[in-house]
């Protein structure tokens, strides 16, 4: 009888390398992600802390609630790609009521910066399907 040897399972050379891997072995797809989730949550509690500081109010009606919600001018799908800071900031995020943002959002009204370079930090004109404008 021919004695056996015992055969290496497949992925010994993987097992071998994971021995002795560094002890800064790189995060898994998900650990990244959620990373990236808690980030881009954080930038938005910050920028929405900020904002309501400036704002008080809704822009459009000038009454404060506490359904009021953050509507960013330039939409996150035009903006795709780019870092949460740039999406979410002051320039580009104001104060709503929130009936105010579900026309804003339906296009029932129109939001234009009147300094393009300081955006919501400076005053916005809100335009309505009547050619009506509002100073906000």
């Amino acid at each position: 009888m021919i004695p056996r040897t015992k055969r290496k399972p497949r992925n010994a050379s993987l097992l071998a390398y994971k021995r002795r891997a560094p002890t800064g072995i790189p995060r898994t797809i998900k650990a990244t992600k959620r990373a990236k989730r808690a980030t881009r949550r954080a930038v938005i509690a910050a920028t929405r802390a900020k904002v309501w500081l400036r704002d008080g109010a809704c822009r459009y009606s000038r009454n404060a609630s506490e359904t009021d919600e953050m509507h960013e001018v330039v939409s996150r799908a035009k903006l795709r790609g780019r870092p949460p800071d740039e999406i979410f900031n002051t320039r580009n995020c104001l104060r709503l009521a929130r009936a105010v943002h579900e026309r804003v959002t339906r296009g029932q009204l129109r939001i234009e910066f009147l300094d393009v370079a300081r955006g919501c930090n400076a005053s916005v004109e809100f335009h309505d399907q009547n050619g009506n404008i509002w100073v906000g």
